[in-house]
C-alpha cells in the first residue's frame, strides 16, 4: 500500500481519497490535523474500511489549531486500521487508550512499548482480526490471542514458538525479527496462509517452510542468513511469492521450479537471472517484477519479461 502524508491536505483532497481504487496508509505526521479536517477524515474512514491510518503518540504544543498525538485516537472513532507509534517522549503506558475504538479490525503497535502488556482491555473491540507487537509476544499476550476466535493474523518481533499456542484461526503471522523453535511452526498454525519473515534472528533451518502446506503468499525479507529456498514442491496452495533484500542467496530453483506460483516479486536478489525463468517449469507463473539499486538495468529487465511473456505486477 502507498503511504500518503495528509497533515496539510484540504478537505477536498481528502474526500477525493475516496474515490481512489487504491488502497492507502493515511501517514499523520507530528503536525497532526487541523480541527476543520476532522468530521472529512472520518466520513473518508467510514467508507473506506481499507485504508490504514498512520499515526504517532507525539504531541504538537504549539498549534492548538490541530489535533494530534493521542488526542486523535478520541477524534477518529472512525478508523478500522491503526499503525500507532509510541515514541520516547509520550510512550504508551497502557493499552486500555485503544479500547474506545469499538470499530477497529487492525491494531498494529510500534516504538517504546511496556513489555508485558495487558490486552484485556480489547475485549470491546468485538471485530479485531489483526494485532501486531513489535517488541514481540508474551505467553499471556499469546494467550489472550489465541482465545479470540476473531483474530486473523498476528504480527511480533520476536515468536517463541515452544510456548505458542495452537492456532486454526491464525491465516497470517508476520515475524518481524525472529523466531525460536520454528520448527513447531507447521503444527502449531495448521491453517496459515501468509508467511512473513524479517531478519530471520534465531532461525536453525528454513527447512520448516517445506511443511507449510497451506501456505499461498510466503514473503522473505533482510534475512542475511539464507543461502538458499527451501524444497516448497509439497506447497501446493501456494502462489505468490515475494524475496527482498536477500543478499546471501544463492539459490532459487525451488521458486522457479513451482508448479503453481502465479506471482513473484524480488527486490535486490543478486542470484536471480532472467535466463532462468521457463513457462515449462513454471507453467502458471503470470506476474512477474524485479526491482534492484539499477534502474536502468530494472528497465531493461522488465522489457525482456515482457518480451518473455510476464505481465509486471505492479501494473496489475
Amino acid at each position: 500500500m502507498e503511504k500518503i502524508k495528509i497533515s496539510e491536505l484540504d478537505n477536498q483532497s481528502l474526500f477525493d481519497l475516496g474515490l481512489s481504487k487504491e488502497r492507502y496508509i493515511l501517514f499523520i505526521d507530528d503536525i497532526g490535523i487541523k480541527k476543520e479536517n476532522i468530521n472529512t477524515l472520518n466520513e473518508l474512514l467510514k467508507t473506506r474500511e481499507d485504508f490504514f491510518v498512520n499515526i504517532s503518540s507525539e504531541k504538537n504544543e504549539s498549534n492548538k489549531n490541530n489535533i494530534s498525538g493521542n488526542d486523535l485516537l478520541t477524534a477518529l472513532p472512525e478508523m478500522r486500521n491503526l499503525i500507532y507509534h509510541a515514541s520516547l517522549k509520550y510512550p504508551l503506558k497502557n493499552i486500555s487508550i485503544f479500547s474506545k475504538l469499538i470499530n477497529l479490525r487492525s491494531l498494529h503497535l510500534y516504538g517504546d512499548l511496556p513489555k508485558d502488556m495487558e490486552l484485556k482491555p480489547l475485549d470491546n473491540i468485538a471485530n479485531l482480526e489483526s494485532m501486531y507487537i513489535e517488541n514481540g509476544l508474551t505467553l499471556k499476550q499469546d494467550v489472550y490471542l489465541s482465545m479470540r476466535s476473531t483474530i486473523r493474523e498476528i504480527g511480533a518481533g520476536i515468536f517463541r514458538m515452544e510456548s505458542f499456542d495452537k492456532n486454526p484461526n491464525l491465516k497470517k503471522i508476520a515475524i518481524l525479527t525472529g523466531v525460536s523453535h520454528e520448527e513447531e511452526m507447521p503444527k502449531k498454525l495448521p491453517e496459515l496462509e501468509e508467511l512473513y519473515i524479517e531478519k530471520g534472528k534465531n532461525i536453525r533451518s528454513f527447512n520448516f517452510i517445506s511443511e507449510m502446506k497451506t501456505l499461498k503468499t510466503l514473503e522473505l525479507n533482510n534475512i542475511p542468513t539464507l543461502k538458499e529456498i527451501p524444497n516448497l514442491s509439497n506447497l501446493e496452495n501456494l502462489t505468490k511469492v515475494i524475496l527482498t533484500n536477500l543478499r546471501s542467496l544463492e539459490n532459487m530453483d525451488s521458486i522457479l521450479n513451482h508448479t503453481r506460483i502465479r506471482t513473484l516479486i524480488l527486490e535486490n536478489i543478486k542470484c536471480f537471472n532472467i535466463d532462468m525463468l521457463s513457462k515449462e517449469t513454471a507453467p502458471r507463473l503470470k506476474y512477474v517484477s524485479v526491482i534492484s539499486d539499477d534502474k536502468n538495468w530494472d528497465k531493461r529487465t522488465k522489457k525482456l519479461l515482457e518480451e518473455k511473456g510476464y505481465k509486471d505486477y505492479n501494473d496489475n
